[in-house]
């Protein structure tokens, strides 16, 4: 779900045009457009909230009916005039892409007004300007297309299945909720160059790639896929190092750039997704430090009481490079 954001006269309409033209969609939900009359715009203000409810409506039957693209083009000035788009996006599995256009930055409420379509003044503009507010979120990933986690939820199954015939498994995992599978580029929280970080990682959203997945590793807690990150991802790839200090233990030569990244598959219950980084990093430590029992494909660490499950060989996934706003 592509969720356009800016004032009148940014150029919302000229990127919107172009991208229902390169994607090949018309699944475009506009309040302006609860205005049109016999082709003609034909604003009325006592009506914006039930335009608003008209462009939220056409969404959802957009996402219901599964379309592949679907567009948001309104002003969304305000945080939570996103709120319902976002929550209606991760509710159907859209990943969600926020356009602000460069003009919102750069050009003049005076010259905005003169760019506008609908006759929006360069007062009014000048008030929106300054109460835009920046939306931040709360991690970059890459995520997979729902047919790729289909696929990727098939060789999970299918790894549980080689442990449970060979008496390993027995925790039974929840798939992840309320969220697209992905590998995680950056979580932000509380970081301090958060904004660098922000500006250095929104330049690749939007980006089309693809990731491998290398194994399964399977522990009491979690299970998660092991995934290998070509070189033009470890430029955007922060994950590797997160949770580690002086006071924990030191990474251990060997492991390659990219080692934590991995896609959460499954967690017990009362598990939080997040452990899955934990274990698959102690995954590789495992390989360096430990002997396993092998059986195949299966390798198998009594005293971590882990496995890693290799595939036959790396699988490959297209994903897209987003931010997500949960």
């Amino acid at each position: 779900m592509i969720i356009m954001r800016g004032v009148p006269g940014t150029g919302k309409s000229t990127i919107v045009n172009y991208l229902m033209e390169s994607l090949s969609t018309d699944c475009l939900c506009s309040a302006d457009n609860f205005f049109i009359r016999n082709g003609k715009y034909v604003f009325d203000k006592t009506q914006i909230k039930q335009a608003h409810t008209f462009c939220q409506q056409k969404a959802e039957k957009f996402c219901t009916e599964g379309h592949s693209v679907v567009i948001i083009d309104n002003t969304n000035v305000m945080r939570w005039e996103t709120d319902f788009y976002v929550d209606l996006a991760y509710k159907h599995g859209y990943v969600v892409v926020m356009i602000t256009p460069l003009a919102q930055d750069t050009a003049s409420p005076r010259t905005l007004a003169q760019r506008n379509k609908h006759n929006v003044s360069a007062d009014i503009i000048k008030s929106r300007l300054s109460a835009f507010q920046s939306i931040q979120p709360s991690y970059f990933a890459w995520f997979l297309s729902k047919r790729s986690a289909m696929k990727l939820m098939d060789i999970r199954d299918q790894a549980l299945e080689k442990l449970r015939q060979k008496g390993y498994a027995r925790t039974r995992f929840s798939s992840p909720r309320n969220t697209i599978l992905h590998v995680t580029s950056k979580y932000l929280g509380q970081s301090k160059n958060a904004n660098q970080l922000l500006q250095q990682l929104s330049t690749h959203i939007g980006s089309i790639g693809a990731i491998k997945v290398t194994s399964v590793v399977v522990t009491k807690r979690t299970i998660a896929a092991r995934v290998c990150l070509d070189k033009a991802s470890h430029k955007y790839y922060f994950n590797d190092m997160e949770g580690f200090s002086v006071n924990k233990p030191a990474v251990p030569r060997g492991l390659k750039e990219g080692f934590a990244a991995h896609i959460t598959l499954g967690v017990a219950n009362g598990i939080e997704p997040k452990e899955a980084r934990s274990d698959t990093i102690q995954s590789h430590f495992c390989e360096l430090q430990a002997a396993p029992l092998k059986d195949g494909p299966v390798h198998y660490y009594p005293d971590e009481e882990l496995a890693i499950i290799n595939l036959d060989k790396p699988t490959a996934f297209q994903c897209i490079f987003a931010a997500a706003y949960r």
